[in-house]
């Protein structure tokens, strides 16, 4: 584990000490906790967005897949439809 050994060499150096580890340790779960909060109150992204940021000149593999998955979503709009 390299955190395990950056830790052992920063004791065996007298670099730090566990005053210094137990503070870190605090500030770890504080951010720890905060990106969670935030992640989990992101909204939630539209399904078509998953092809936008993949490549920057495009693909034609994707574009496909594109395509398909456009074609699957709106199949659920049709069935929606349907059950009216």
């Amino acid at each position: 584990d390299p955190i395990l050994r950056l830790r052992t060499y920063l004791e065996k150096e007298k670099l730090a000490d566990e005053a210094f580890f137990t503070e870190l340790e605090t500030e770890s779960e504080t951010l720890g906790k905060r990106v969670r909060e935030v992640v989990r109150a992101m909204p939630d992204p539209e399904p078509m967005s998953l092809f936008e940021h993949g490549y920057a000149d495009g693909n034609s593999l994707v574009d496909e897949e594109r395509a398909q998955f456009a074609a699957y979503q709106a199949s659920f709009a049709d069935s929606a439809e349907e059950g009216k």
